[in-house]
């Protein structure tokens, strides 16, 4: 399972789009609040690391966002003001979001290239309706 969501090479596409748009929207969530250079630093390391392993992010070095979890975030910003809590709360928020919206994509994209296709219906197999309520399918 976690091949699929972090090191498959064919989601990396999904996983780089992704990530493009996270790490914007939480860029400009950081720069509406007006936080300071080392809080967007930090923040934005993280968020750039979220859909991949990594040894400085995730307890025990693997991404588990497709589980719906996030890095810890606190431990690394330090303590704060309630509005700073409220910011990072709502930046966690956005990557939770982006994370199962991702790992949906990645898992529908995976479920549909192993199932079979129905084939196409032969014009046989259609049911014809009545003539008095042929109305129903015009």
């Amino acid at each position: 399972m976690h091949h699929i969501f972090v090191e498959c090479p064919s989601f990396d596409g999904l996983r780089q789009s992704a990530l493009q748009d996270l790490i914007r929207d939480t860029s400009e969530q950081l720069a509406a609040a007006e936080t300071t250079p080392p809080l967007t630093d930090v923040v934005l390391r993280i968020t750039s690391a979220l859909f991949s392993d990594s040894i400085d992010v995730w307890p025990q070095y693997t991404s588990r966002y497709y589980f719906g979890t996030m890095p810890p975030l606190r431990s690394t910003t330090g303590s704060h003001t309630p509005a700073i809590r409220r910011l990072l709360a709502r930046v966690v928020h956005g990557w939770h979001t982006a994370s199962i919206r991702l790992a949906g994509r990645i898992w529908g994209v995976y479920k549909r290239r192993i199932s079979p296709r129905p084939s196409a219906v032969s014009p046989a197999e259609v049911l014809s309706l009545p003539p008095h309520l042929q109305y129903l399918l015009h």
